[in-house]
């Protein structure tokens, strides 16, 4: 396989940013290409695996990355071809038994060295360790610089800031292989000024997005903690610009929409993008959580924390909050925390810079009595955040309602309290039980005042969602969750089925199932919808994990996962990436099919260190609005680990509804109560009574995916229907008085 690892002069550097924001490179190139003898191979045989060099003119050094299927193959020596009128050495870096290692040459001299195109510049000896056909042997490329040393100085890779090279240009996808025309690179310019940055701070998940002006084609790509993202462009003229992670009001982007031409597809494009401060009174600070698969009973259970700062400005003291569920005991925390009054593990993280960027990973034990498939939550907040610098609203009174619930044995107790500093108005509230809305009532707390109400613990899972106050400058709503509680069978399940209502950024909960047996390549949905149709309401934003765990024998350098997109239904300028397990890059091939590439991942085997074999990669995206129910939203993914055959996921899917929950009778206008449906459930009749009938009323009927199947006017009070033609199940209906809804609930058939 061939790469060619660009050299650029020192003389593209110097030249003013302005120039640089589509820079079309033309670069001197070194290609560095292993020369695979052909098989069949006997075990014991010595094979020799030559480097040929094109393009090695006036060097002084190079790195040159190796990886090898280890299992197959087994690093014996190398046999340095002599280099004209000097005498030098390659010397190994890493360790050849891993699969992985990197030749190291430097001239002695310190003079350029050049070698005649397709000649050998060194040549590796392997002992084939098992019978095959095929030696599985690559250069490769790796997202850190590739040190290449000419007589100009060191350089590594493309004019953009400070020139990181993060891989070859391909004609296609393969091994270890970015295969991208067009590198973006997003800088931060502190001194705001739009002026050439002398010591530029590189920026993660900044979006550039391309559309061809034909209107044929959209793409995009988002910039890993580097400041670099990558795509595969077709030819064709495109406007593309920039779109900042978070508040977009905090940042002015020195370069507006610009168009660019792609004419040839393995010629580098390099785009610099560069932005100042808007608003220099804020931080952005973010943060989510995630785990690996949870096993009651086992002690090596992680959680990772990402974070970071996506403001213009230092987040000063930073620290952070995690709320863990009492029944996970932490063993391991890659960094210190103290626990505070209120059970929060807090970890101070100091000063964030601007495009500063971390993770914290836990190992704790779960409770051996947790039964599998019981939900862990937990919630994890980031200080500070721009709540600490928005000006709201002068028609927010200043309100801040939590919810919290408390399991008491025969009852489950809900509170909602107003921490804030000003009345909370009239705001609506939800009680569901299990997919069953019970209740939904409104009300009206002044500051540092409190409400608490009891339900039955009859196992069931309870959920109390509060609606936001009246213009709050804030996205998450109070939401408290009680599984588990009462001595009924218990109902599981519920918990991760419906959104958790953590819109910003500073804010995450997450819940995660626990598990016996389960598949480590997998991928999951966030919610991961109501019943057994998996219904999500329109408009729902989904988001993915996908989670890998190396199972083989040898430590994994590269894992690429795949994922094609269904543009139909997902709208996929939406994409938003989230927390992962290690450093990645994604790129765009193919119009709708992304690439997470973890390289030099250096991902242990399970059984040399379980814990350390798992990774994950969350992102999100958005339907397309408005989609109408019935709508499915199918997912999958290929999980490739360095030369090995992809794992393909499991098929994640929903089907777009607007009635997603069961309810039971709520009535809105009629006194004397509700309108008496019975039976119900129902074989083939219905009678309907009420003590004050308002007057003639419409019945509509609905199935779960909120399909209308049936309408009937009943005129007065004992009105009947006969439904014989409907199939068992449960349906959803809604009576209709002087065009206003006076009741719905739910029917069942038998």
């Amino acid at each position: 396989m061939k790469y060619k690892f660009l050299v650029v002069g020192l003389l593209l550097v110097s030249v003013g940013w302005s120039s640089l924001s589509a820079q079309i490179i033309h670069p001197v190139t070194v290609d560095f290409c292993e020369a695979l003898p052909e098989g069949p191979f006997e075990e014991g045989n010595i094979v020799e695996v030559p480097i040929i060099v094109t393009g090695f003119t006036n060097l002084t050094g190079v790195r040159v990355p190796i990886v090898y299927n280890s299992s197959m193959l087994e690093y014996v020596g190398n046999t340095v071809l002599p280099l004209a009128g000097d005498s030098f050495s390659v010397v190994l870096i890493g360790n050849p038994s891993s699969g992985f290692f990197m030749l190291d040459w430097v001239t002695p001299s310190g003079q350029g060295t050049s070698l005649v195109d397709n000649s050998a510049f060194v040549s590796l000896r392997f002992e084939v360790l098992s019978a095959t056909t095929s030696l599985q042997l690559s250069v490769a490329a790796f997202p850190i610089p590739i040190f290449v040393y000419s007589t100009q100085g060191e350089v590594m890779g493309t004019a953009c800031s400070e020139d990181y090279f993060f891989g070859p240009l391909c004609p296609s996808p393969g091994f270890n292989c970015i295969g991208s025309n067009v590198q973006v690179t997003m800088l931060y310019d502190s001194t705001s000024e739009c002026s050439p940055i002398d010591d530029p701070n590189p920026m993660v998940n900044w979006r550039a997005h391309f559309e061809q002006i034909d209107g044929l084609g959209y793409f995009s790509s988002t910039t890993n903690i580097w400041g670099n993202g990558f795509l595969a462009l077709p030819p064709g003229i495109y406007h593309y610009y920039w779109e900042p992670p978070g508040n977009p009001d905090y940042w002015n982007i020195c370069t507006g929409i610009d168009t660019i031409q792609i004419e040839e597809v393995d010629t580098l494009i390099s785009i610099c993008g560069q932005a100042r401060a808007a608003i220099t009174d804020c931080s952005e600070t973010y943060v989510s959580i995630s785990s690996g698969p949870l096993r009651p009973c086992f002690s090596a259970n992680q959680y990772w924390i990402n974070y970071g700062n996506y403001g213009p400005i230092v987040a000063e003291d930073a620290y952070i909050d995690v709320y863990l569920s009492p029944l996970f005991t932490p063993n391991f925390s890659s960094l210190d925390y103290s626990v505070q009054a209120d059970g929060a593990y807090r970890f101070m993280l100091g000063d964030l810079e601007v495009g500063a960027s971390g993770f914290i990973r836990m190992r704790g034990h779960i409770d051996c009595d947790l039964p599998v498939g019981s939900a862990l939550c937990s919630t994890v907040s980031i200080y500070p955040n721009e709540q600490n610098c928005i000006t709201p609203s002068p028609l927010f009174a200043g309100a801040e309602l939590v919810a919290n619930s408390e399991c008491l044995g025969e009852e489950i107790q809900f509170n909602v309290t107003n921490q804030g500093t000003g009345p909370s108005g009239e705001v609506g509230y939800t009680l569901i039980e299990d997919d069953l809305i019970i209740e939904e009532e409104t009300l009206n707390l002044a500051a540092n005042a409190s409400t608490s109400f009891n339900v039955p613990a009859t196992g069931s899972t309870y959920r109390l969602e509060v609606d936001l106050p009246l213009d709050a400058p804030y996205l998450s709503q109070a939401l408290a969750i009680q599984e588990g509680c009462g001595n009924g069978p218990l109902s599981l399940g519920f918990v991760t089925a419906l959104p958790l209502l953590d819109d910003d950024l500073w804010l995450d909960r997450y819940c995660q199932e626990t598990t016996a047996a389960y598949d480590p390549n997998d991928k999951q949905a966030i919610p991961k919808g109501v019943g057994d149709n998996q219904l999500i309401a329109p408009n729902t934003t989904v988001d993915y994990k996908i989670r890998f765990q190396n199972t083989g024998n040898d430590t994994a350098f590269t894992v690429i996962i795949r994922d094609t997109i269904n543009t139909e239904v997902f709208d996929l300028s939406t994409l938003e990436l989230g927390a992962a397990s290690h450093d990645f890059f994604l790129r765009q091939t193919g119009g709708n099919a992304l690439e997470f590439v973890f390289n030099n991942i250096q991902l242990p085997d399970s059984t040399i260190d379980e814990p350390g074999s798992h990774g994950y990669v969350h992102f999100s995206i958005a339907q397309w609005p408005d989609l109408p129910d019935g709508t499915l939203l199918s997912n999958r993914a290929g999980i490739y680990f360095d030369f090995n055959p992809p794992i393909i996921t499991n098929e994640s899917w929903h089907i777009v509804g607007r009635n997603l929950l069961s309810t039971s009778v709520h009535q809105f206008k009629l006194t004397e109560g509700p309108v008496t449906i019975y039976p119900n459930p129902f074989s083939s009749g219905l009678q309907f009574e009420h003590a004050d009938w308002p007057g003639p009323m419409t019945f509509e009927l609905f199935d779960q995916l909120g399909r209308q199947l049936y309408t009937a006017e009943l005129l007065s009070n004992g009105s009947q229907l006969d439904l014989p033609f409907l199939p068992s199940g449960t349906y959803q209906y809604r009576l209709i008085h002087v065009q206003q809804i006076v009741q719905t609930g739910m029917l069942i058939k038998n």
